[in-house]
């Protein structure tokens, strides 16, 4: 998800020695250990002030990537977050260990 948004934003492929390709892959770890570590908690997704905070540090990371200086997600990034923690959820079952 992360990989098509980039794209869309940087307007081609991504080639896996482009920058912007190496820092989606840190992005991309970063963002599921956030989110590995938020739904450890008990009933984290009935908890929706938890999981607006989860929304919310996603949001931050994406809103704070930047490749030389340059933001990597100019528009669409609070929607971008909201994705990726519904996709959190419909697969909770794959990140809790």
């Amino acid at each position: 998800m992360l990989k098509t948004a980039a794209e869309s934003a940087v307007g081609g492929k991504l080639k896996p020695e482009d920058a912007v390709f190496a820092e989606m892959i840190g992005l991309t770890v970063k963002i599921v250990s956030q989110i590995q570590n938020a739904i450890r908690k008990v009933d984290f997704w009935r908890d929706r002030a938890s999981r607006q905070a989860l929304e919310t540090d996603v949001y931050n990371e994406l809103r704070w990537c930047r490749v030389n200086g340059q933001r990597v997600f100019l528009e669409g990034v609070r929607e971008l977050a909201t994705r990726i923690v519904d996709l959190s959820y419909h697969r909770r079952r794959y990140l809790v260990e």
